[in-house]
């Protein structure tokens, strides 16, 4: 069974980003969780995980969030087995802006070249994960200069309102009742 899932950006009311930069809207929860398990994905903490494993494991020289690992946290075969909705929240900088803050971006010696495309203006795309954020399965969340943890928050209320599970390694410690 294909994985769906709804698109929550800023304040829950659109996701996606258009062609023109505009963004696509969708209703919050729309059609996920009705009866069905809902997986919500921890997506920078999963791009940056992967990247990591591979440069221990290879010495890789990419230190840039990936996306062939939220590629496949997303098609994991378990949430089919399991019937579930899945939801994967991925910084907006990510998908689309300067290279420097793109998945699978970094600068000109480390891009993934057939991921991303420029789309002119110092602004770029990943090609790979706009294309999930289409179909729904990728949420897009801002992230206020200086409010790195403002997907945490997103994902964290998210996966509260629909009583979700979180896949991620962050054990969202500064998120804790009376820390912050």
């Amino acid at each position: 069974a294909p994985t769906r899932a709804a698109a929550v950006e800023g304040d829950g009311a659109s996701a996606g980003v258009g062609e023109d930069g505009a963004s696509a809207s969708a209703s919050e929860g729309e059609g996920v969780g009705e009866g069905r398990p809902v997986i919500v994905l921890d997506g920078a903490n999963i791009a940056w995980g992967y990247s990591a494993a591979l440069h221990a494991a290879f010495g890789s020289k990419n230190k840039q969030p990936l996306s062939r690992g939220v590629l496949a946290a997303l098609a994991h075969e378990d949430w089919a087995k399991i019937d579930a909705d899945v939801v994967c929240f991925v910084p907006s900088t990510y998908v689309e802006g300067p290279l420097h803050g793109l998945a699978d971006g970094g600068d000109l010696s480390t891009v993934v070249a057939k991921n991303v495309r420029y789309l002119g203006g110092g602004a770029w795309r990943n090609e790979k994960l706009y294309a999930e954020v289409e179909r729904g399965r990728v949420v897009l969340v801002e992230r206020p200069a200086g409010k790195r943890s403002a997907d945490d928050l997103k994902i964290i209320d998210y996966a509260r309102e629909r009583e979700a599970r979180i896949i991620s390694n962050d054990r969202y410690n500064d998120h804790k009742m009376g820390v912050g």
